[in-house]
């Protein structure tokens, strides 16, 4: 896992691989929404990541959790894990996260804080190629 400050190079998102846009989080909570990986999803050497984008400065919180999870069902009902602890997060910073090659179809990101942020958005998706090659 990478954690990439200030750069924002060449990294595309696709709508339909979108967790969330400009999404503010003014607690802990998953993404608004979810990626439907498919029936067969690719386990095996994928360069998938999910990228968190970090739109607009967290006040109030010191520290973030964030967590990729995966579901065999949309409910995610039972979850798989990826977590990275990070510090304080600035408008600019990005977060990349590595897809482990267990997940399951459906995947999601869910964030946590040691206290309720009064401010902080991001966008994140699922990139093929993250900003770690600059």
């Amino acid at each position: 896992m990478k954690f990439l400050a200030k750069v924002f190079k060449t990294t595309m998102f696709d709508r339909c691989n979108l967790f969330c846009n400009d999404e503010a989080f003014t607690g802990d909570g998953p993404s608004t929404d979810a990626v439907d990986l498919g029936t067969n999803p690719q386990r095996h050497g994928s360069s998938r990541s999910a990228l968190v984008c970090v739109t607009e400065t967290f006040a109030g919180a010191t520290t973030m959790t964030a967590k990729l999870q995966s579901s065999v069902d949309a409910a995610f009902s039972v979850t798989k894990d990826v977590v990275v602890e990070t510090g304080e997060l600035e408008a600019g910073d990005n977060l990349e996260i590595p897809f482990p090659k267990d997940m399951f179809r459906y995947v999601r990101l869910y964030l946590e804080f040691d206290v309720p942020p009064t401010a902080g958005k991001i966008t994140s998706g699922v990139v093929l190629d993250g900003e770690s090659s600059y």
